[in-house]
């Protein structure tokens, strides 16, 4: 790995792992704006920058849309690309943003397993061992990382938050997996800005509805929404793409496994949050498991129509 690359990768994690932070912040410290509200402005930021990103590639992607055979799939995975910064700052309102960060981020599993049923892929015992270890740690997580050890935390706030968190990566890796088996022969850069685009033209009604757009706008709120908009939306996942485009399995892997820890260092630093054993117990499980899950899959070639 050269050293573009892994300032690329820095570059990544920092913006993903801030992403609950200040998410977490905005929607159940500072109280400043909706989780509807803010799922729609992030996707809002995120979908002009990476329709910005295209065109100064000279490819403006969404002018291909009308090339697909099959635009009903566009549709599906714009609608679930949608659910997802919903899921998300709801979770985080109830939740901490450490335990936010290590459930989201154990999506892969989630990506493993669908990839085993339904595209082809195998895992090997590691791999087995990795997904049976994340998913006991994720576990862990949503039932006692408020620090309670009692069946009373199914009825509190935590525990709705770590639900909706824990959805949010279960609907990611629903979305990644519907791109690899739908769209492993386009552009990748192509079909996330279509979906990022038509998520925020999905939650647009929705966030009217619900929420309204009654914002106390302040410098600090741009500056914040900018950065989990444009910042780990548009650039994040446009670098993303560039390393995943150079790198092996193991670099990107290691990207994936170093957010939430950078997102735990930054809610203890910028949030104040705590650590008591259940959460520190669960977010070493993830972490063990995603790395020998990222180790132990086995991919099958083959076409998905």
């Amino acid at each position: 790995m050269n050293l573009k690359t892994f300032l690329y990768g820095v570059f990544v994690v920092l913006l993903w792992a801030s992403t609950t932070v200040i998410g977490r912040f905005l929607v159940a410290i500072d109280e400043s704006i909706h989780p509807m509200q803010i799922a729609f402005l992030r996707y809002f930021f995120g979908g002009v920058g990476l329709y910005l990103i295209s065109a100064l590639n000279g490819k403006h992607k969404l002018e291909t849309v009308r090339d697909y055979p099959q635009k009903e799939r566009l549709i599906i995975i714009g609608l679930v690309a949608s659910l997802f910064p919903v899921l998300l700052f709801y979770g985080v309102m109830y939740t901490s943003a450490i335990a936010s960060g290590v459930l989201l981020n154990g999506n892969t599993v989630f990506i493993v397993a669908f990839s085993f049923l339904f595209l082809g892929e195998r895992l090997t015992k590691m791999g087995w061992a990795g997904v049976i270890t994340a998913t006991s740690g994720m576990v862990l997580v949503i039932i006692w990382s408020s620090g309670t050890v009692s069946l009373s935390v199914f009825g509190q706030e935590y525990f709705l938050g770590n639900t909706l968190s824990l959805l949010a990566g279960l609907d990611w890796a629903v979305f990644t997996v519907l791109l690899k088996a739908w769209f492993s022969n386009t552009d990748p850069l192509e079909t996330m800005t279509f979906s990022i685009v038509f998520g925020f033209l999905v939650l647009l009604p929705i966030t009217v509805m619900i929420a309204g757009f009654s914002i106390k706008w302040t410098f600090d709120l741009i500056v914040l929404l900018v950065i989990i908009g444009f910042g780990a939306t548009s650039l994040g996942f446009f670098f993303y793409l560039l390393i995943l485009s150079e790198e092996t399995a193991i670099v990107t892997g290691a990207i994936q496994l170093a957010v939430p820890v950078v997102a735990t260092i930054l809610s203890i630093i910028f949030l104040g949050e705590g650590m008591n054993v259940f959460l520190f117990l669960g977010l070493v499980m993830v972490l063990v498991g995603l790395y020998w899950t990222n180790n132990g899959v086995i991919e099958k070639e083959m076409d998905i129509v």
